[in-house]
């Protein structure tokens, strides 16, 4: 597990701890919305991994750079690897809708508080 992410360190943790905490809190059901936008179909160079907040964007502030949404997003975070780390070590899937229980299987034991406090949040 990493705990800063991005070129520029836009997402970063503490210790293990608040990495799992952060984790809940994406979790939660219409909070946030992972995507991959296909910039590349507007001429960028490939697809860009975000973190859409859409509810509660001052939970994000303390680990993630959020730059200004749009229309409902009130903020989403840039940073490729972490999404993907998201999908591919966590069972996140796109949307806004997520399996707390496949996700909560990728959490070692000894962090499953801190994850059920951020889903709490």
């Amino acid at each position: 597990m990493k705990l800063v992410y991005g070129t520029t360190g836009q997402v970063h943790f503490s210790d293990a701890h608040e990495y799992y905490y952060v984790l809940g809190l994406l979790a939660r059901a219409k909070r946030t919305s992972i995507v991959w936008e296909h910039n590349e179909d507007q001429g960028a160079w490939a697809s860009e991994g975000r973190i859409h907040v859409q509810a509660d964007i001052g939970l994000f502030s303390t680990n993630f750079s959020i730059t200004a949404g749009t229309g409902s997003m009130l903020g989403r975070v840039n940073c490729n690897d972490y999404v993907s780390s998201l999908q591919t070590q966590h069972n996140f899937a796109l949307g806004t809708t997520q399996s707390i229980p496949l996700i909560m299987a990728t959490v070692p034991q000894k962090y499953i508080d801190d994850f059920i406090r951020g889903l709490a949040a």
